[in-house]
């Protein structure tokens, strides 16, 4: 069964991931300044010093300004996301937003328990891939019934649409088919290179055995040094909203294809803002016609009826699924895969 699954950033919150509020937040910190005057910031305060010592005083001088900003505005703003795109005729503000997201989120990554790299000597607990029970779970539907040729078969028909800049949920994939399997990395990689990952924003870098010749990798958890030429390069591929909303420049085509051919979607932790299910618009496929075979299943935790009844009516005009088929449940990640397990498997 062709499957999508769109994931919101909700879902990487067990493995320490910040939310939307607390990403902005630390972005805006590491752009304060102290009282002598120094970034809080050391890295930030490295780059500075470094751009004053060689004398470019455009650059720093724009830096200085542009760090004032961000740490003054973004405790006003929805996201950073919302802010950095209403500022998008701002190269510089973009510039080193975008360096905040990369290097804020960089660092959750190397905390992550996922980072293996930190202690390369010594063996994986497979104890840590615990501290998500929704990701288990997700993997759970993923192998039911498989052994690892039919595994890798069943793969080929799912997509995921990840609206996080992280790579949590590939790193998770990685090591749960190398233990589960007992295959090596190599083979766990290949399987993965079948499932289509979709970011529709960016990420911090694909992971190097996930990247083509025309992007930039970085490894989970690799120290990235705050205006490298590496972290500039790797910050300008993400997008905000304006930017990516041409189909052409980007993987939205390809989301839109996969979403057009899959009898079921599956939402994880997704807010179902305006602006995203409209940039996952299949209306330009066929404006009129509703799918009255596909499904929708999704987490829609806290959110009102009120809100419910909105949400299902965007999903029936962008994602042309059919009112009535659509289930939203009041619930975390994994009660809801817990719920919904026999919606959600693959065995017919």
């Amino acid at each position: 069964m062709k499957t999508t699954y769109i994931i919101g950033a909700g879902a990487s919150m067990d493995y320490g991931f910040p939310t939307g509020d607390k990403l902005k937040e630390d972005i805006s910190t590491m752009y304060r300044k102290n009282d002598d005057g120094t970034f809080n910031n050391d890295q930030v305060n490295s780059y500075y010093n470094k751009l004053v010592t060689t004398f470019k005083n455009k650059e720093y001088l724009s830096l200085d300004h542009e760090a004032h900003e961000l740490n003054s505005a973004l405790p006003t703003a929805f996201s950073i996301d919302n802010y950095l795109d209403a500022h998008n005729e701002k190269a510089d503000r973009l510039l080193y937003g975008k360096l905040g997201i990369l290097y804020t989120i960089n660092k959750y990554e190397k905390a992550s328990p996922l980072c293996i790299r930190k202690e390369p000597d010594k063996q994986f607990n497979t104890e840590l891939l615990k501290k998500s029970p929704w990701h288990l779970s997700f993997f759970h539907s993923l192998i039911e019934g498989c052994d690892f040729e039919r595994f890798k078969n069943r793969i080929e028909d799912i997509t995921l649409i990840i609206f996080n800049y992280d790579r949590c949920i590939e790193q998770f994939l990685l090591l749960a088919i190398q233990i589960y399997y007992e295959v090596d990395e190599e083979s766990a990689k290949d399987s993965i290179r079948s499932l289509q990952i979709i970011h529709p924003y960016g990420s911090i870098g694909k992971l190097p055995w996930l990247a083509n010749s025309s992007s930039y990798s970085l490894d989970y958890g690799q120290n990235i040094v705050f205006g490298s030429m590496q972290s500039i390069a790797i910050s300008n591929e993400l997008k905000t909203f304006t930017e990516e909303l041409n189909p052409k420049e980007s993987e939205i085509a390809d989301a839109k294809t996969a979403l057009f051919n899959s009898s079921r979607v599956v939402t994880l932790g997704f807010a179902f803002h305006h602006m995203n299910l409209k940039l996952l618009s299949i209306s330009d496929f066929n404006d009129l016609f509703i799918d009255n075979e596909r499904t929708l299943f999704g987490t829609a935790f806290n959110i009102s009826k009120s809100d419910i009844e909105s949400i299902k009516a965007m999903c029936q005009k962008f994602l042309k699924i059919s009112h009535r088929n659509i289930a939203l449940s009041d619930q975390k990640c994994d009660a809801f895969f817990n719920s919904y397990r026999l919606s959600l498997n693959y065995e017919r």
